[in-house]
C-alpha cells in the first residue's frame, strides 16, 4: 500500500514518477498561494455584489433601520436645525408676545425661544417616528443605493452627488414635510418660510477618504466578483487533491481561510473606528454606527464562518495526518470502538479481531502505526 502512494519511489523505474510528483506539488503550491490571495478578495466582492450593488438586498438589508431610535433621532434634529436656521426665531417671539409680555419679554425671551425650537424638534421627530417616515426611507435606501452606484461610476445627477469629494443626501422633501407638520400645529408662518439652502439641506454620508474606500469596494463588487469565492474554493480543493502530502495542505488550507476571515475582521473593525472617527461630534454619531453595524452584518457573518471552517480545517488536517499524536488519537479512538462493539470482533476479548501494539499480527488501525505514518505522509 505504501508503495502504489509513494509517486516518486526509486522502485519504479526511470525519472517521469519523479518528475510527475515534482510538478503536482510545484501546482498544488500554486493553487494554495493563489487561494490565499482570492479569499479575503472574493469574500469582500462577493458580499459587495450581493448586497451594495444588488437594489433589492441593499433595500431589504438597511429598510428596517427606519425604526431604528438612532437613525430616527438623527434625522430629525438634522432638519430641525435646517428648519430653526431659516427662522428668526428671536424677531417671532416679539412679534407675537411683545405686545402681550411688554417690558416682561426680555425676561421671558430666552425662555420662550428654547419652547419654539423644542416645538420644531418634537414635530420632526414625530414626522420620522410615523409610517410616512419608514416609506419615505425605504425610497430613500432605494434611491440612495442607485444614486451612488451611479456616482461611483462618475454620474453625478441625481439627490446623491459627489462634492468635493463627499458623498451628500439632499433632504429638502423631509423638511417640507416637517414644514408641514408645523403648519398643522399651528406654526402657520412657517409655510412662507423660502426654500432652504442647499448647504442647510445637505447630509455628509460619506467624507472623501470614505469614498476612496467604497470605490475599491465597488471595484471589487463587478459581477465577475460574483464567481471569484468559487474559483478561490476551486483552488483550495486543487491544491488539496494534488498534494503529496493532503494533510499538510488541509491544514494550510484552514489557515488561509482563518487568515482570510481575520483580515476582513480586522478591516470592518478599522472602517467602524473610521466612520465612528468621522462623524464624531456631530448628531449622526450613533445613528452612523447603527447603519455601519446593519449594512456589514452579513460580511461579519461571512469572516466569522470563514475562520471557524479554517479551524475545523485545522482540527481534520491534524488528526488524519502522519504525526505521533495523530497517529496516537486515531488508535484511542479505534480501540474505543472496538470495546463498544464487544471487544472487537467474533473471537470476543483477545480474539484476531483486537489489535494491540504488542499483540504483533494484528489487523487493526493501531498495530501498525509506523507504517501508517509514511503512507499519510506522501498522500
Amino acid at each position: 500500500m505504501a508503495t502504489d502512494l509513494q509517486t516518486d519511489s526509486p522502485t519504479q523505474g526511470g525519472r517521469a514518477p519523479a518528475s510527475g510528483a515534482k510538478w503536482r506539488s510545484v501546482v498544488s503550491a500554486i493553487c494554495m498561494v493563489l487561494a490565499f490571495i482570492l479569499l479575503p478578495i472574493s469574500i469582500v466582492g462577493f458580499w459587495g455584489q450581493k448586497t451594495l450593488t444588488n437594489t433589492e438586498q441593499f433595500v431589504n438589508t438597511v429598510g428596517p433601520l427606519a425604526a431604528a431610535p438612532e437613525i430616527q433621532q438623527a434625522v430629525a434634529t438634522e432638519v430641525s436645525q435646517a428648519v430653526v436656521k431659516q427662522i428668526d426665531v428671536k424677531k417671532y417671539v416679539n412679534d407675537i408676545f411683545g405686545p402681550v409680555l411688554g417690558p416682561k419679554l426680555d425676561a421671558a425671551a430666552a425662555p420662550l425661544e428654547a419652547a419654539l425650537e423644542t416645538a420644531i424638534d418634537k414635530a420632526a421627530l414625530k414626522v420620522m417616528q410615523s409610517p410616512k417616515f419608514e416609506q419615505l426611507w425605504v425610497e430613500a435606501a432605494r434611491r440612495l443605493q442607485t444614486a451612488v452606484i451611479k456616482v461611483l461610476e462618475g454620474n453625478n445627477d441625481g439627490p446623491v452627488k459627489e462634492s468635493n469629494g463627499k458623498i451628500v443626501l439632499d433632504v429638502a422633501v423631509v423638511v417640507d414635510d416637517v414644514k408641514a407638520e408645523l403648519v398643522n400645529r399651528g406654526l402657520t408662518f412657517v409655510k412662507n418660510l423660502p426654500a432652504v439652502p442647499a448647504a442647510d439641506s445637505e447630509i455628509v454620508l460619506f467624507d472623501a477618504g470614505q469614498v476612496d474606500q467604497i470605490k475599491m469596494i465597488y471595484a471589487l463588487s463587478v459581477p465577475i466578483a460574483h464567481w471569484l469565492i468559487f474559483i478561490a474554493v476551486l483552488l483550495l480543493i486543487a491544491a488539496v487533491a494534488l498534494s503529496r502530502r493532503r494533510p499538510r495542505m488541509v491544514i494550510i488550507g484552514g489557515l488561509a481561510l482563518v487568515v482570510a476571515g481575520g483580515i476582513i475582521a480586522f478591516g470592518l473593525s478599522f472602517g467602524n473606528t473610521a466612520v465612528a472617527s468621522s462623524m464624531q461630534g456631530t448628531v449622526f454619531a450613533a445613528a452612523a454606527a447603527v447603519f455601519y453595524t446593519q449594512l456589514t452584518f452579513a460580511l461579519t457573518n461571512a469572516a466569522t464562518w470563514s475562520i471557524a471552517l479554517g479551524i475545523i480545517a485545522i482540527l481534520v488536517g491534524f488528526v488524519i495526518g502522519p504525526w505521533k499524536p495523530a497517529v496516537a488519537l486515531r488508535r484511542s479512538v479505534s480501540s474505543l470502538g472496538n470495546r463498544g462493539t464487544g471487544a472487537g470482533g467474533p473471537g470476543g476479548p483477545g480474539g484476531p479481531g483486537v489489535s494491540d501494539a504488542g499483540a504483533g499480527g494484528g489487523t487493526g488501525l493501531s498495530a501498525e502505526p509506523d507504517a501508517q505514518a509514511p503512507a499519510a505522509a506522501n498522500t
